[in-house]
């Protein structure tokens, strides 16, 4: 199912500890299957947690007063996204879309769950301190007339496919083209004995997102953000695939022709599996 949390809160000056909007429960295991999104330490967080493991991203610091309108979406490729007056500041991926029908268990503004308990790393017990307006929750089923993947999709004029040189740390194809502003799809394919990822990067940023991958190497939320540093210089990102395994998926090419850096950053990796995505001018 698609996802999307969408609603404006205006915040009185006493402000507000946490917003709960919503928490969809699809098992009563906790944080097994359900996705919520809370305020902390003034902080707006997306959390989905998918057959016991979690995935969360948050925004910078938020205003103390005033309005705030917040858009949350999990999409068909396990892309999660979190927007703030209509500008996207962070983006991470999940396992996938929920596969299941999700259950009633819908809770907004108020939450009494405590310690094991609760489906969130958000306050014990909260109320929420603020004017919630224009608040929805979009639920729909991939493929449908109104499914977030199948309304308005462009059409994908190029197909790409990349794979792992099986035991040599390299891409099979080092240089791949595309036409800037057009949709392509990858599809990336992994035969090695080890986990890979693909990751694109802007222009002459190789070095600065390989020295984020570095640190993540050593960071104990590493292997849960999949090595993929968040950072804006980093412009497409696959999840971990394991061996034998391939991710499939679609994006709008860069307006700006150049090259493009792609790697892969599961530690170690980055200075050897290295490749760069050709963007052309469309009128040439």
């Amino acid at each position: 199912m698609h996802l999307a949390l969408v609603a404006e809160a205006e915040r009185v000056k006493a402000g507000f500890r946490a917003l709960s909007l919503p928490s969809l429960n699809v098992s009563k295991m906790k944080r097994r299957n359900n996705s919520l999104l809370f305020l902390k330490e003034n902080k707006l967080y997306f959390q989905v947690n998918q057959d016991g493991k979690t995935y969360s991203l948050h925004s910078e610091l938020l205003p103390i007063t005033g309005k705030v309108f917040f858009r949350a979406g999990l999409l068909n490729n396990g892309a999660m996204a979190l927007s703030i007056n209509n500008k996207q500041i962070a983006n991470t991926l999940a396992s996938g879309l929920f596969t299941k029908p999700l259950k009633t268990d819908l809770r907004v503004g108020v939450e009494d769950k405590q310690g094991r308990d609760k489906i969130g790393d958000y306050p014990d017990t909260f109320k929420l301190r603020a004017a919630l307006t224009s608040a929805k929750l979009e639920v729909f089923t991939p493929g449908s007339s109104k499914s977030l993947a199948s309304t308005g999709k462009p059409t994908v004029t190029k197909l790409i496919v990349v794979s792992v040189v099986k035991d040599v740390m390299k891409f099979d194809k080092p240089l791949i083209t595309a036409k800037a502003g057009t949709v392509v799809q990858i599809v990336f394919k992994n035969p090695d004995h080890m986990q890979h990822n693909f990751v694109l990067i802007k222009p002459k940023m190789l070095e600065k997102v390989g020295a984020a991958a570095d640190k993540l190497a050593i960071d104990p939320n590493g292997t849960k953000l999949n090595y993929v540093p968040r950072m804006p210089e980093v412009l497409q990102a696959t999840p971990l695939v394991n061996p034998g395994g391939n991710f499939t998926f679609t994006f709008t090419v860069p307006k700006t022709p150049g090259d493009y850096p792609f790697v892969c950053t599961f530690p170690g990796h980055w200075r050897i599996m290295q490749g760069v995505m050709r963007v052309t001018n469309p009128n040439l």
